[in-house]
């Protein structure tokens, strides 16, 4: 049963690429972004692709619980855990999925190197970081954040760790065994690890119905608390310089023309100094009368049309025939 998909990633990437696009990035700090947007692409990648393929194994029926992307937080000791697999035995399988795509390298110290641009580089190994996120677990049970199943006594679940490699990644094992690098599965060989595995009586008696195991699955499931990232923060920048606006200067309204103290002879309105030598320049067009601007603009063509009736027309605005 399937209980949680993983989380989008993509606001995160969106908020790393306004960072690039701020004016006080330097160089240097750019590079450590762009890194960063690249490590999330290429690790939302290969939980994408062990997601794919453990899905398509177990996530039909009743006998497996299937949890991806579970980020636990336990009085600030934090579990971010790639994929979680529980079986009816109450088997958790805490599972950190990696790409290696240039190949993964381990020697008998438990050492991890992988090679980029086929120079090898030492990696964290994902072992001891899955023995840290099994810790947090232990410890919410422990305190009581998830209700174990109970025959008579209650079942305690069997952490197992498990780092899943992509397909196509290749694995350097030391010639030494040491049993912990059986952790190391390609991941489409996981179902296969999964079902080689040897059970005791006692593990059988832990044997738990379909209904219980959905149960502690979701308990799990609440317990999630999605990553809030302050990026800006972590890549020592401040908040956003913001440039101030430049507004336009306004323009001071020109100075309305002094009053003349004469009204105009149609509306009867105070007409301007202006209007009135517009009117004096203009006095065959208004018959010497003093007008405002908007009756100017009824007089004038009434008066034009007279003018031509009188000397075309009929006295009635009709051209002679």
């Amino acid at each position: 049963m399937h209980l949680k998909t993983a989380d989008d990633r993509t606001p995160d990437i969106q908020a790393l690429e306004a960072l690039l696009r701020r004016p006080d990035v330097d160089a240097r700090t750019a590079r450590l972004i762009q890194d960063e947007i690249w490590s999330i692409r290429l690790g939302a990648k290969a939980e994408s692709d062990a997601a794919y393929q453990i899905d398509f194994d177990l996530k039909d029926g009743g006998h497996w619980a299937v949890i991806h992307d579970l980020r636990i937080d336990i009085e600030g000791q934090v579990a971010q855990i790639d994929h979680l697999v529980i079986s009816r035995m109450l088997e958790v399988f805490v599972c950190e999925s990696k790409s290696y795509s240039g190949g993964v390298k381990v020697n008998e110290f438990g050492e991890w190197i992988t090679f980029r641009d086929r120079r090898p580089v030492g990696i964290p190994s994902p072992i001891e970081q899955n023995r840290r996120h099994i810790a947090v677990l232990e410890r919410a049970i422990k305190l009581g954040y998830v209700e174990l199943p109970r025959r008579v006594i209650a079942i305690k679940p069997t952490f197992i760790n498990i780092v899943l490699v992509s397909q196509n990644g290749s694995i350097g094992r030391p010639r030494k065994k040491a049993p912990e690098l059986d952790a190391i599965v390609k991941v489409d060989q996981f179902r296969s690890h999964l079902l080689k595995r040897n059970f005791s009586n006692l593990t059988m008696l832990k044997l738990i119905s379909a209904d219980t195991l959905e149960r502690f699955g979701r308990q799990l499931v609440a317990l999630h608390q999605p990553s809030e990232r302050d990026w800006a923060k972590r890549f020592g920048l401040g908040a956003p310089v913001v440039e101030p606006t430049v507004e336009a200067p306004v323009q001071p309204a020109p100075a309305p023309s002094p009053a003349s103290g004469v009204s105009c002879t149609k509306c009867g309105t105070s007409v301007s100094a202006a209007e009135v030598r517009f009117c004096r320049l203009n006095k065959s067009r208004f018959d010497g009368q003093l007008y405002c601007i908007p009756c100017q603009q009824v007089v004038a063509p009434r008066a034009r049309r007279s003018r031509h009736a009188v000397a075309y027309g009929d006295g009635n605005g009709e051209a002679s025939r």
